[in-house]
């Protein structure tokens, strides 16, 4: 809460009841976390708070909300798609190196010493 009385330039108690007229118009959502120690001690974390998509929509930015989430979630598919290559690509190497060993006679053991390797260098 201090943070954001901060960056708005509104004293805390100002900013803490700004916060719950938001939340009791459910434009925003307070997710409170905290991890249990002990039977009766608990420690506590700072509060996840989401903005609803119905606070962008008031202020006339809807659109731009939808094209930065359209955004984010092409930049995940990239990365995903990034991560399946190099495993594809992982694969084949340990499947060129076994056959390459078998041609050349190479024992069992010597191809998963190799496609270990392979494994491990990346």
């Amino acid at each position: 809460m201090t943070f954001i009385a901060e960056r708005c330039d509104l004293t805390l108690r100002r900013t803490e009841r700004a916060v719950a007229d938001l939340v009791s118009s459910s434009l925003l959502t307070i997710y409170p976390l905290c991890k249990k120690l002990d039977d009766e001690i608990y420690k506590g974390y700072a509060a996840i708070r989401t903005l609803s998509s119905k606070l962008f929509s008031a202020f006339g930015l809807g659109g731009r909300l939808k094209y930065e989430r359209d955004k984010s979630a092409a930049r995940k598919r990239k990365r995903e798609k990034k991560s399946l290559n190099s495993s594809k690509a992982k694969i084949e190497l340990m499947i060129d190196a076994s056959i390459t060993l078998t041609k050349k006679g190479g024992t069992p053991a010597e191809e998963l010493r190799n496609i270990k390797a392979i494994l491990n260098s990346s």
